[in-house]
Formats: C-alpha cells, structure tokens, sequence
C-alpha cells in the first residue's frame, strides 16, 4: 500500500503536535515536581536523538 502525505494536517494531527507530554510523564512519576520533569524530559530527548535513524 503506498501512502502520501495530506495537503494538510488534519485536526487530530494539530491537536497532537500542540501536545507536551508533561500530563503524561507527571501521571507516570507520580510528581509534578519541575525538576524531576525537566530530567526525565531531557533524559527522553538523548534517547530519541540518538534512537533516529
């Protein structure tokens, strides 16, 4: 099956991209601390970076 790209996003995909992931790993650590957040935050952002192809 090939796909291609919309001419434009679609709601859903807007809304997505707006999105920050703090509710989620706030819910997952069970803190809101912003220290904690920040950490953990920048310790996902090395994993992806170097995750990518």
């Amino acid at each position: 099956m090939l796909i291609s790209p919309a001419a434009e996003p679609s709601a859903r995909v807007e809304q997505v991209r707006a999105t920050t992931i703090d509710a989620a790993l706030t819910a997952a650590l069970g803190t809101d601390d912003p220290h904690r957040l920040r950490e953990v935050t920048d310790a996902l952002a090395v994993l992806a970076r170097h995750l990518v192809p």
